[in-house]
């Protein structure tokens, strides 16, 4: 039937207030020219895992395989620590930061 099984898509939560500064924002906006959006420096970052990524893993197995090393993933305690990437660009430049957060650090230990 098309059907398969998927996370969900993540979208940000905006409740009316949001959704008001937001539609003001893009009204003041609007007639920017290309010259006034060459001056804006566009960023973000994201966390990245070390050691396995953050989503939650399946496999297809029966119940005597649990054991079977092709149906076993290994883990460490503190999930192998992170690293924060941080990115910026504009019309005229980039530039790309990281920092790495070891576990002792990120947990308080």
């Amino acid at each position: 039937m098309g059907f398969g099984s998927h996370r969900p898509t993540t979208v940000p939560l905006l409740n009316a207030c949001h959704q008001a500064a937001r539609l003001a924002w893009s009204r003041e906006h609007r007639e920017w020219t290309l010259e006034d959006w060459k001056r804006v420096a566009w960023s973000d970052e994201s966390r990245f895992r070390l050691l396995h990524a953050d989503g939650r893993l399946r496999i297809w197995r029966q119940a005597h395989e649990a054991m079977d090393p092709a149906c076993q993933v290994g883990i460490v305690q503190g999930h192998g620590g992170s690293i924060m990437v941080w990115g910026v660009f504009s019309c005229s430049f980039w530039d790309l930061w990281y920092l790495y957060q070891p576990p002792s650090v990120r947990f308080g230990m």
